[in-house]
């Protein structure tokens, strides 16, 4: 991992402010954390296709941060970039991926304005670009991301999916939102605190895949989460291996002590 000690003192950010309620300390707190921890230099679109190796360590993006050129690692996909206001994608074919990725809130904006007419393919248009994306693949390998925190009114869509290794996410405790999971032979587990929050949709239960609803604490302040009306998305799948999922913060889960759906 490279060091851009020198590069934290200045962050440029786009000038976009969403009328989002997040107070401006809440903002000067994440920068405060980047400048502490051995991340990469932050960006808006990041993304690392590593067929045979392994990919691993703490990645910054956000939709504040100015698009990076030449990128980071590899050139971030077209269709990702138009679709998303900020992303982080990992493949590997043989290797694991072990990712922390934080997301900063800054001062990017880019929302649709309530009382702007919007037109349905545009409004639709709009919506999915507003949406932070961080997404993790593997074929024959474990994929394992750490989302710490999110804030705002943007809709956090995280993938992971792979064909033979297991799959662990920790979501942020200001996830509010859908939760999608799909096995062939492996088995889905939660931990006890997001099981808590995660309501079932499915009409009968299945082995296989299920779709469940996960709410936010609502002791939380509401610019953490939307006003609670966010959106997020976590789709997992893997054929073979566990999907594990918990709340960011919780002592990371194995299977044993997790709750089975």
């Amino acid at each position: 991992m490279s060091s851009n000690t020198s590069q934290r003192g200045s962050m440029p950010m786009t000038n976009e402010r969403p009328d989002d309620e997040v107070p401006p300390d809440a903002d000067d707190a994440q920068i405060r954390t980047y400048m502490n921890e051995d991340s990469e230099q932050p960006v808006r679109h990041l993304f690392i296709d590593w067929p045979s190796a392994s990919v691993k360590g703490l990645y910054t993006i956000g939709a504040c941060m100015p698009d990076v050129s030449p990128p980071l690692f590899d050139m971030p996909l077209p269709e990702v970039v138009q679709d998303n206001a900020a992303s982080a994608v990992f493949k590997t074919r043989s290797s694991p991926i072990n990712v922390t990725v934080n997301i900063l809130h800054g001062q990017g904006g880019g929302l649709v304005p309530q009382s702007t007419p919007q037109v349905p393919n545009k409004l639709a248009e709009s919506m999915r670009k507003n949406t932070v994306f961080v997404s993790g693949k593997s074929v024959s390998n474990s994929v394992t991301i750490n989302v710490p925190n999110y804030v705002g009114r943007r809709p956090l869509h995280i993938r992971c999916k792979s064909t033979a290794g297991n799959v662990t996410v920790a979501i942020p405790r200001s996830f509010n939102g859908m939760l999608s999971w799909r096995v062939e032979t492996g088995t889905f587990h939660m931990s006890p605190e997001v099981s808590s929050h995660a309501k079932r949709l499915d009409a009968e239960q299945n082995k296989r895949h299920g779709t469940m609803k996960l709410v936010a604490d609502p002791d939380l302040p509401a610019w953490m989460t939307g006003n609670g009306k966010r959106g997020d998305v976590l789709e997992i799948s893997t054929k073979t291996g566990r999907l594990i999922v918990y709340m960011a913060g919780e002592k990371k889960m194995t299977a044993h002590g997790c709750v089975v759906a």
